[in-house]
This record gives C-alpha cells, sequence and structure tokens, in this order.
C-alpha cells in the first residue's frame, strides 16, 4: 500500500506534462544519484531561482515521487530523495535523454555547460 495518494499522475499524459514542467524533470533526473540537500540541487539544476526551486521540490514530493528527509544537527540539514514511485521512470527518463541529446539542436544551456 503507498502512503501516498497517486492522484492525477497515474494517467501517462499526465505525468508527463508534470515532469516537462521547468524544472521538475530536470530536478528528478538529478535526484538519481542519491539524496540532495538545497544547496547542491540549487547548482545542479541550470538557471532555477531560489523562489522556483522550493516550490518544484514541494511538487515532486506531493505528487509521491520524492520525500523530504530532515537530518538533525548542528547544522539541520534537509534533503531530498527519490521515493520507489520517483525511481521508477528512471530508465524510461534516461533513455529518452539519450535520444534526445543525439537528435536534437544544441540549447543555450548544453552550450554553456559545454555538452554537445
Amino acid at each position: 500500500m503507498r502512503a501516498h495518494a497517486p492522484g492525477p499522475l497515474l494517467h501517462p499524459h499526465s505525468f508527463i506534462r508534470f515532469l516537462g514542467r521547468c524544472p521538475n524533470g530536470d530536478t528528478l533526473a538529478r535526484l538519481r544519484h542519491g539524496p540532495q540537500g538545497y544547496a547542491k540541487s540549487r547548482r545542479a539544476v541550470d538557471g532555477i531561482s531560489d523562489s522556483v526551486l522550493p516550490q518544484r521540490l514541494s511538487e515532486l514530493s506531493s505528487a509521491g515521487l520524492t520525500v523530504r528527509e530532515v537530518e538533525s544537527g548542528p547544522p539541520v540539514m534537509v534533503r531530498h530523495r527519490l521515493t520507489p514511485d520517483g525511481t521508477a521512470p528512471m530508465p524510461i527518463l534516461g533513455e529518452l535523454a539519450g535520444r534526445a541529446s543525439h537528435r536534437l539542436p544544441e540549447t543555450p544551456a548544453t552550450l554553456r555547460r559545454g555538452k554537445s
């Protein structure tokens, strides 16, 4: 049994739209390497503002894709990690990203990072 209600993300089109909302997909993909604190997430997601990142992390958590964990300090550390539902689409997202990197033209963000 799930600890959260799956809500509107049950439908594939809703899930794709949700991930396409900047920068939900990128934030989710960055967490596949393990839990991240706010500062690391902020540096990893190109062009995200300090006001948008907390909103997106909250949306991902509300959707049951991530969980927010607080480690007592000092200093207190807040990290976000993928849930099993957040981990499940990683192989598919990885495949899409790989295909896109070979087929789509470069964007300004990929040029800044030195990727092709």
